[in-house]
Parts: structure tokens; sequence; C-alpha cells
């Protein structure tokens, strides 16, 4: 026989093993007890074998256990994630915000209200640059849909259910904050799509109901019915009143109304319902001022990434303008503006997209807006010029660059309101060189007759006719301008400017017509807008660090009221140069208009020497902030650099125009004089960025 214990051969008569001692079965158990008191301490007792009747009860016990439904989990506080959504306009979809998540302790049973409640406060706590006041806002799944069911049921939103359903740990769960704009401008343009796939047009569905209607009607008091019982459950576990079922789930009242109603008075207040929110869609925001106007715009600006330009300083406007469409069809242009001029050593932080967008906005009031009104050129429309024009305007606006003032009121009106009623055209509305052709074509029609035939005129041209010719003439120049203008304003709707700018006609006029009273900046601007740090009163540090102040403000009046000429600038990069005893000459306007200054080859630059251009120096931006933020250039001075370097002949003042810090060295600008030329030499000489 075998032992059961450690499987050992031992004789059949043996009531022992022979290796481990085991009580073997013929062995009686009155013997194996007395065996057992004779074993020496330390050797375990072996386990007498257990019957089938034992057997069976233990396992049943066991599989009682598996099979016995496990208790409800206790309640307990959770971290889950909450993001925020947002709609990207120009990828017409909802896309989360990067980087911008927060961690929200809630209770592992919290339904939706509770969730979306303590969400909405700690994000107006922690993240309230991206919190909109006046907006409501819904917790949504990320796909954007409303997370007050469980995906793809009609069972109410509860956190423990959420997370068993997608068998995600609590910490990966992610939950977004959506604004209801953005919500609906998502459902708006999916159903542009739905209905551009559809074949039943909705007036047919809606005369003609049939057997259709009527079932989906049926279906929708199912569905109430389903909602309400479920809406009862959970109303005494979560303490829901009656006060805030609608708003915890609105679609139960929309289907309360299609039981107590008739199915035809339900679908004619359906459809009338979402025509006034349609109306109530299409409404611009009325703004008071142009300071609220921009700073609104300013936060649709997608600060997620950079729209990213390279150029050159000096490269023609057109080469900008197509490096500007080659990025865009990369990137949006609604993200940051972040420009770096090629061959210079500064990192944009913001000065040099003022700088881009200062000469970019004059470019385009010089080259594609003469006179107020847009150029006659077809080719700007083929090439997308003008709808470029119009998108770095919209960037400029929004992002703090100056405001397009090159517009006149003629123009301005066609921008906003581009459609032409040919039949009530009036001479009131053309440019002063429109006026200017017509006048001609009417008093010798015959000598501008190629002129006449070029805009549309096939009839007669003679005297007699004067009036079809002037009419069709006129036709013909508005007709191209509202073209023009059209492509400029598509541009305009980046930051959905061009819509607000239908809504705000009076403030939008502000700051795009020409308006010669609007405030510039002078001297007066720009010394009010110095911050020196003084030495402490009454030192002869303090002394000398006014007269230097002093010198600066001579300095800007002597801009301001005489055209002063200074020294020309390379434009190329690495240049080297070799004009070191180059003269400066200082004339007032008389004395210019006598004997004109020499044109510079076309690869030298002067600067600009007014008080707006030292702005642009110190700053980026030529203009005064139309946003209504904060201009402040902090002036520093330098008492050490005798110390640091006695040698030294001349110093020159160093600028930071991202931070707007300027340091200038008082030992070397005490004398007017010696002011006046070193701070032209850096001035005309330092405009490109580069390390001190």
């Amino acid at each position: 026989m075998f032992c059961p214990k450690c499987g050992a051969e031992s004789a059949s008569a043996a009531n022992f093993c022979v290796r481990c001692g085991q009580g073997l079965p013929s062995t009686s158990q009155s013997n194996i007890a007395e065996e057992v008191k004779d074993r020496p301490a330390g050797v375990d007792t072996p386990k007498p074998l257990k019957s089938f009747e034992q057997f069976r009860k233990i396992k049943g016990k066991q599989w009682k256990t598996k099979c016995t439904k496990k208790k409800e989990k206790d309640e307990e506080e959770v971290t889950i994630a909450v993001g925020l959504l947002e709609w990207k306009e120009a990828e017409m979809k909802l896309k989360p915000v990067r980087g911008k998540r927060i961690a929200l302790r809630v209770s592992n049973k919290a339904p939706y209200q509770a969730i979306r409640s303590k969400a909405i406060e700690k994000w107006k706590a922690y993240q309230s640059h991206l919190y909109i006041e006046d907006e409501e806002y819904a917790l949504v799944y990320e796909d954007g849909k409303e997370a007050q069911f469980l995906p793809g049921t009609v069972e109410f939103f509860n956190l423990l259910r959420y997370h068993e359903e997608i068998g995600k740990d609590y910490k990966r769960i992610v939950l977004y904050l959506c604004s209801s704009t953005d919500i609906r401008s998502a459902e708006k343009s999916k159903q542009e799509c739905d209905s551009a796939d559809s074949d039943i047009s909705g007036d047919e569905f809606q005369l003609r109901p049939g057997k259709k209607m009527k079932s989906q009607i049926e279906g929708d008091e199912e569905l109430a019915k389903i909602l309400q019982s479920q809406l009862d459950s959970e109303a005494g576990q979560f303490d829901v009143t009656e006060d805030n079922i609608s708003l915890l789930n609105p679609i139960i009242s929309d289907c309360a109304s299609i039981q107590e109603d008739s199915p035809v008075a339900s679908m004619n207040t359906s459809y009338k319902t979402a025509a006034e929110l349609k109306c109530a869609e299409e409404k611009p925001t009325q703004f008071t001022s142009c300071e609220d106007l921009l700073r609104s715009l300013s936060s649709t600006v997608d600060e997620s990434d950079q729209f990213f330009l390279v150029v050159r300083r000096g490269s023609s406007f057109q080469r900008q303008l197509k490096i500007w469409q080659r990025e865009s069809r990369k990137s949006s242009p609604e993200k940051i503006l972040r420009v770096h001029f090629a061959g210079e050593d500064g990192i944009d932080t913001g000065a040099m997209a003022q700088e881009f967008l200062a000469t970019a906005v004059h470019e385009i009031g010089k080259e594609f807006f003469p006179n107020g009104a847009p150029i006659d050129s077809m080719l700007h429309v083929h090439n997308g010029f003008f709808l470029t024009c119009g998108q770095i305007v919209a960037v400029s606006l929004v992002q703090g660059g100056p405001p397009p003032r090159f517009l006149n009121e003629n123009a301005f009106q066609m921008l906003v309101n581009p459609e032409v009623n040919v039949n009530e055209l009036k001479e009131d509305v053309l440019t002063p060189s429109e006026k200017l052709l017509l006048q001609t074509i009417k008093e010798d029609p015959a000598g501008h007759q190629d002129t006449i035939l070029e805009h549309g005129y096939t009839g007669v041209v003679d005297i007699e006719h004067i009036n079809d010719i002037t009419g069709t003439v006129m036709v013909s120049l508005l007709s191209r301008r509202s073209l023009y203008l059209k492509e400029f304003g598509k541009g305009l709707e980046l930051f959905g400017l061009a819509s607000t700018m239908r809504g705000n006609v009076d403030l939008c006029k502000k700051l795009f017509v020409n308006d010669t009273n609007v405030n510039i900046v002078d001297a007066n601007y720009l010394v009010t807008m110095l911050k020196p740090l003084y030495s402490q009163e009454g030192t002869s540090k303090r002394i000398i660090e006014e007269g230097v102040m002093d010198n600066f403000q001579d300095l800007l009046m002597k801009m301001e009221d005489e055209n002063m000429i200074g020294h020309s600038e390379m434009m190329a990069w690495n240049y080297q140069d070799k004009l070191q005893d180059e003269e400066l000459h200082v004339t007032n306007q008389s004395e210019a208009e006598d004997s004109p200054a020499e044109e510079s080859p076309g690869h030298f630059h002067s600067a600009v020497l007014t008080p707006s251009g030292v702005l642009g120096w110190f700053t980026g931006q030529k203009h005064r902030p139309v946003n209504g933020d904060d201009l402040a250039i902090t002036v520093v001075f330098d008492h050490d650099c005798l110390q640091r370097n006695p040698k030294h002949s001349v110093c020159f003042p160093v600028v930071s125009a991202c931070s707007r810090v300027v340091t200038l060295p008082v030992d070397h600008m005490k004398d007017p004089e010696d002011f006046t030329r070193i701070f032209l030499l850096a001035y005309c000489k330092g405009q490109a960025f580069a390390r001190p």
C-alpha cells in the first residue's frame, strides 16, 4: 500500500508509513492518537483524512461565497480630472484646451449636477482667465455630448456606474466643461451638415407627418415615462427638488410637454423655439466701448500654440504676405502670433510681433487701400492678397497691434454691408479719384472710349447717352469695390471679428476709418509713459538723472517739431558698417525743402525720427493701445560704466523691447548735445533685435 501523505510504499500489514510516520488506513484512530503523543516537539501533526461528506460541505460553502451578490460599495471620495472644451471655428469642431485640466475630488456616487457645480466652482477659482462670467457651462464627454446620461443609454449619469462601464480607474476619468455658446456652435454645424445630406425637406415633414411622425411621438411618450420614473427614483437618493429638475435634465421638460399637448401643437412649438434660438445665436453681442470689444475678442485667441513667421527685415511686403499664406495652410492664424527676423538674435515674446503688425498694417493701407478704398486689382483677388490682408488686420486688432485706420467712410460702410443696390447708386459713395474719373468722362466721353468700354458699357458712346455711360461706370466701380471688400472681409472672419463689426458698426468705425482727430503718439504721451527709476531724493545721482530725462524730453519735442535726419542702416543681416565717420545732419523743415537729402540706396533704411518711432523702438508698437491696456516703459540709469571699463569713450542705450526697459549710460549723456548724438546713433543703427 502507499502512504496518503508522502506517497511512500509500505508493507500491506504496516500500520504506519516507514518514511513520514503517517497512520495508514488500517490503523485505528486510538493508535494514531497515542502515536502523536509520543512524537518529538517541532514535528507537525498530520491532518486526518476528510470524508466525502466533509469535503462536499466545505466546497459548498466556498461556492456559495463566490456566487452570493457582493454588497454595494460604500460611498467614498475619489479624484477625477476636469478639462475645458472650446469650439474651433477653423477646424469646425470642439477641441480640449491643451494643458488646462484640474483635479476634482467628488463622491464616487455623485450625479451630473453635483460634479458640474463643483467643477465650475473650482475652474472659476483656479482658471479664472479662461472662465466667462456671463456663460452657462455644461459637463460633457470628450465627444461634446452632455453627460446627463450614460453614453448610449437613458440611464442617468452616475460616476460609479460610469466608472464600471468604461473600466478605467477614477484618476484616468476625464470630463469636460463646455460653454453653452460653444455647444450651440457645434450643434449648428452638425445640423448644417445633416441638412445638406437629408433628402426630406422640413416643410414636407411638417405638413405631412404620417405614420412615421405618429410612431415617433409614441416613442417619445414612452421615453418620457421611463425618464420620469428614473428621475423619481434618483430624486430621493440625491434630494433633487422640483426647482432643479429642469436644470438637471431639460430633455424631460420637453418630453412632458409632448405628453400634455397635442402632437401638432407640440411640433409647431418646437419649430418656433428653434427659430427663436437661431435668431438669438446670430445676433451679435453689443459692446459699449472699443476696449470691451477688443478684450472680448482677445479671449478667443488660441494660446495652446503659436502662429510662427520668419521674415527678413526690409523684405517686400508681398513676400511677407506669401510667407503668411504658406504658414496659414499649416496652422491657424487664430493662435498667438510670434515673429522672428532672419539674421537677428532676438527671441519674440511679443515685441517682434508688434513691430511686424505695425509695419504690415501701414503697408496694407499704403499698397492695398490707397486713398481709403481698395486698389483696383483682380490679381490681388486671384492670389488671395486681399483675404490675407484681412487676416493680418484681424490679428492686429485682437492681439494688441495698431488699428487699421486707412478706410474712408464709404469703403467702411460697404465692408460691413457689401451688398450693392445698383438701382439706387449715387455719386456720394464714390471716392475722390472715382468722382474725378466720372467728371472727365462727362466732359469728353469720346476721348475716354477705351475706359468706358473696359467698364462694361456696350451702347453708343456720345454725349446724348452720358447718363447711361456714367451709370454703367458707377456700377462697375462699386461692383469691383464690393468684390475686393468681400475678400478682405473673409479674412476678418478670424476670431469672429466680421460678425462683431456688423453688430457694433459705430464702435468699429473708430478702428477702421481714417480720423485726423484721433490721438497720436506725441512727445507728451511718450514722456508720460516713461517710468524712471530715480535715485534717492537730494542725492547728486538724482540731479544727474533728472538732467538726463530733461535732455530726453527736449529731443522728443525736437523730433515732433522739426524734420530730423539721422543715420542710414543696412537692411541685409550680418552687415559690417563701414560708414563710421558719417556725419549726423539735423535740419528743420525749411532747410530740408531748400536742400533735400539724397535718397539712400534701396538696400539702406533710415529710421523714422518721430516720437511714435521711438515708442516702436522701445516696445515694438508705434500706437497707443486701443484695448485699454496700460503701457509703461521703465528707464534705468547706469552710473557704473566707467568703473567697469575705465578706458572706453562711449556707451549706448540698451533697449529690451519685450520687457520694455531702457538703460541709459548717464556718464556719456549728461550734456544735451552728447545725448542727442549718442541716442540718435543708437536709435538709427539699433533697429534690429540683437544681443547688447
